[in-house]
């Protein structure tokens, strides 16, 4: 019980600090994971960006959708096969993600405040759990069951 509240503290957490970083530029804490995403992997398919940031393919499509109509994303259609689409980030999408990545980033730092050894155990650990759980049956729900 103890380890589930720490984990869901620590989410928490983190959530309050995405949803600070996001609120100025009008975009939420999952729009994050969708420009983070298409900044470093430009030209994925909706697939791809579906299975990086760990969420369905309608899910991710629907966000897209949004992110499309705010010109932070481009769909691009391939030539070739009509029906498949690249995602870009657009320039302001590009710009939104350099100035939020710095913010929340220095909303983060107080974490550099633990020492290596310890963020390398706590990272050993997060591993080890994964695995347990993973060996238990239970598997990271992107929705693509």
């Amino acid at each position: 019980q103890e380890v589930f509240h720490s984990f869901r503290r620590v989410h928490q957490i983190f959530h309050q600090k995405l949803l600070k970083a996001a609120q100025p530029y009008g975009i939420t804490p999952v729009q994050i994971f969708v420009l983070r995403a298409l900044f470093d992997n430009a030209g994925i398919s909706l697939t791809e960006l579906a299975d990086r940031i760990q969420l369905g393919a309608s899910t991710t499509s629907g966000i897209v959708d949004r992110m499309e109509k705010a010109g932070l994303v481009l769909r691009e259609r391939l030539p070739a096969d009509r029906r498949a689409v690249r995602l870009t980030l657009t320039e302001t999408g590009a710009t939104v993600w350099r100035n939020l990545n710095a913010e929340r980033m220095e909303l983060l730092s107080p974490l550099l405040q633990l020492p290596a050894e310890d963020i390398g155990e706590l990272l050993r650990i997060h591993e080890q759990i994964i695995e347990i759980l993973q060996t238990a049956g239970v598997e990271l729900d992107n929705g693509n069951k």
